[in-house]
Formats: structure tokens, C-alpha cells, sequence
């Protein structure tokens, strides 16, 4: 289960936020993976209630130095190029990193990859980056229903 927009950033980060949520999510069942940002809220409340997580990395994102995606409305949100979003998607799964906007290298575990459909070219970006992880030897695999 992952929740969209605003609520998944909210549970992100505001911890009481992401309680609620992985309540919500155990009550309606305990067998779901909670999505959320790697390293963030959202994973710690759902642990905390006995939920599998998936920590979640953007390839077309940018991260700020605290791990947090730098918010949509900012001109820098999305990563424009490519090369660059594949290079920063390759980093987070076999070197567990990513590189915030101002040059930090921010500590995250990545099991899973999220691509936003809204960017310009994401049909291409998708397939460059599934051609560069399994060039890399990366495994890519499917979250299957309970």
C-alpha cells in the first residue's frame, strides 16, 4: 500500500502522521507492504506496527540534505536528465546513496524504485533505466498480491 501526494510526504514526515497510517493499513490488513520514503517517518511507524516495508527511492526526484524529496513546487523537483536519474537510481541500489541538491551524500536503502508518469519522457526513461539495471546485474522483480 502507498499513499499518493500529499499524505504520503505528511507521513514522511510528521511521525504521528504515519502512525495513523500504518494503523489504518494494519487494520485493514496486516499482510500489506507499506511503501514509504527510504529512511523516513513512514517506514519507522510501520515497523513499529508490525508491517513490511518497502523504502522507497526516486530516480526522478531530488533529495534535499535530510534525506526528504525536495518539494514539487521548488523549479529543481525533478531530475530533468536521463543519464543523471539512472546514474542516481544505480547509486541508491548498489551503493546505497543518493546525492542531495546541495552535493550530501545521503545514506538510503532502496527497495524499491518509483517513476513518475508525469515526467516528459518517461516511457524512455523507463526502459533506459530497466536496460541499466539489468546491464548492472541488478534483479528486478514484482511485489506480488497477499
Amino acid at each position: 500500500m502507498k499513499p499518493h501526494g500529499g499524505l504520503y510526504t505528511l507521513s514522511a514526515r510528521q511521525p504521528a502522521i504515519a502512525r495513523v497510517v500504518a494503523a489504518a493499513v494494519r487494520a485493514c490488513d496486516p499482510r500489506l507492504i507499506l511503501f514509504g520514503l527510504a529512511g523516513s517517518a513512514s517506514i519507522g511507524a510501520a515497523r513499529e506496527a508490525g508491517l513490511r516495508v518497502a523504502q522507497e527511492v526516486f530516480a526522478g526526484r531530488n533529495y534535499r540534505s535530510d534525506g526528504s524529496l525536495t518539494p514539487r513546487a521548488a523549479a529543481n523537483a525533478l531530475v530533468e536528465s536521463t543519464e543523471r536519474a539512472v546514474a542516481q537510481a544505480l547509486a541508491s541500489v548498489r551503493a546505497g546513496t543518493v546525492t542531495a541538491e546541495d552535493g550530501t551524500v545521503v545514506a538510503v536503502t532502496a527497495d524499491t524504485l518509483c517513476l513518475h508518469g508525469d515526467g516528459r519522457h518517461v516511457v524512455d526513461f523507463a526502459q533506459t533505466l530497466h536496460g541499466a539495471l539489468r546491464a548492472a546485474g541488478i534483479g528486478i522483480s514484482r511485489f506480488e498480491p497477499c
